[in-house]
């Protein structure tokens, strides 16, 4: 057999594996997480990863938090770290965050707050200014995180 050939076959049967054993999908959520009447996960489990919706910056009651986005931003943080937990990680295995600010200015005083639980080690990031769905929201902020060990 050329040697392009036995390339070809390896990729071939090494792509073959991977789509023959797909991942499991599993949902994470946490007592309280779930919004009844809306199509979201709190968080979805594929292999290794766990992907974390928006978390906004609300309390166990679905209020928004008094004190303006580094309250916001502290309590969104919390609610992600939340359901973390449920799936046995914490903030330190977070790899990828998604900022959305309802207005671009805030973006210092949230970087003040944000900092405060991402010192070491912190995630990648994309911060973004959005319309966000929640009237009177600052803040929401989705996270991409990773098991331990990896």
């Amino acid at each position: 057999m050329k040697p392009i050939k036995l390339v070809v076959v390896a990729i071939v049967v090494a792509l073959g594996t991977t789509f023959a054993f797909p991942q499991a999908k599993r949902i994470v959520a946490p007592p309280g997480s779930v919004v009844a009447g809306l199509p979201y996960s709190p968080a979805v489990r594929s292999g290794d990863l766990l992907f974390l919706a928006g978390s906004v910056g609300v309390d166990a009651s679905d209020n928004l938090v008094p004190g303006g986005i580094q309250a916001q931003t502290r309590k969104a943080i919390e609610n992600i770290e939340t359901v973390l937990k449920a799936d046995g990680m914490g903030l330190e295995n977070v790899v990828s965050t998604k900022v959305y600010l309802s207005d671009s200015r805030l973006y210092g005083e949230m970087n003040i707050a944000y900092g405060e639980f991402f010192r070491d080690k912190p995630p990648a990031r994309a911060t973004l200014d959005a319309d966000l769905a929640l009237e009177g929201s600052l803040i929401e902020i989705q996270a991409i995180a990773v098991r331990p060990g990896i």
